[in-house]
């Protein structure tokens, strides 16, 4: 017994042993965070890869913005980074900013042309290694955007979402959407909502893990973003492009929804004063 007790701790100071003591340490780490992945091990892995993207990339976004400034530092109405205010988790809108890598063009009825017409050379780049999404990286280490989730969605589409659609903001948005793994040409907005209330109801580790690495590998092909009109257009163009809604609606949700950010706006000033009265 002495002798198989000796034999046992002497393999767990060996390369060997120690390698399968990592090994098991990793396996009951991986199993923890599975089992308690809704309520903290997502978050957790939000912060901690959040730290770590914005410390390791943060060289190739400082080129990016120096290429980018000397590229179209000329061009009359062209900035280097987007605002937009979009909704997080619960309907909570917040400002998201990115790096600018389409033109503002119109089409003849007055419509933003779609996203592939009015991308710039130097934005194609941006997208396909996904350097577009570095400065939404502080937004996943506060808590309003996460990794893996549906995709931001702005306040005047959000207005023409019914009751089942809104499925999709019981989870924070995501830099990568779950439909990394089953886009494709002929994806329509029906089916980005169904997929998102699917996700936003039995999301867990291993699926965010294979919707995270689908994305990362069609990037890495070059193939970019493959949603279909969901890719191409906002949802309210294309509701008004199907003829789905009139111009008088379209108008109607995007006022209705700048009423609803300004009076979220003045309730957080007044809170603020009340605190410091």
């Amino acid at each position: 017994m002495e002798l198989l007790v000796s034999a046992f701790v002497a393999f767990w100071n060996t390369p060997a042993g120690v390698a399968v003591w990592a090994i098991a340490d990793v396996c009951v780490l991986v199993l923890l965070l599975a089992l308690n992945y809704r309520w903290l091990g997502k978050r957790l892995l939000d912060i901690l890869f959040s730290v770590a993207f914005l410390a390791a990339f943060l060289p190739f976004f400082a080129l990016f913005l120096l290429v980018s400034f000397f590229i179209y530092r000329k061009e009359e109405g062209f900035t280097l980074f987007e605002g937009m205010d979009v909704y997080g988790k619960k309907g909570k809108a917040f400002r998201l900013v990115l790096l600018r890598c389409e033109r503002t063009a119109y089409d003849e009825g007055g419509l933003p042309l779609p996203v592939s017409a009015r991308t710039t050379p130097l934005g194609r780049v941006c997208r396909a290694c996904g350097m577009r999404w570095y400065t939404a990286l502080p937004a996943v280490f506060l808590g309003k955007m996460s990794f893996v989730g549906p995709r931001p969605m702005l306040p005047a589409d959000a207005a023409a979402l019914t009751g089942e659609q809104r499925a999709r903001f019981a989870v924070r948005p995501g830099l990568v959407s779950s439909l990394a793994r089953y886009g494709g040409k002929k994806l329509t907005f029906d089916d980005m909502f169904e997929e998102d209330a699917e996700y936003a109801a039995h999301f867990s580790l291993l699926r965010d893990a294979v919707f995270f690495c689908s994305a990362f590998a069609a990037h890495c092909r070059g193939e970019g973003d493959n949603l279909g009109v969901c890719g191409q257009w906002r949802y309210l163009d294309y509701l008004l492009r199907e003829g789905k809604i009139s111009e008088a609606e379209y108008a109607a949700f995007a006022e209705e929804e700048k009423e609803r950010l300004r009076r979220k706006a003045q309730e957080a000033v007044d809170r603020e004063n009340f605190r410091r009265r």
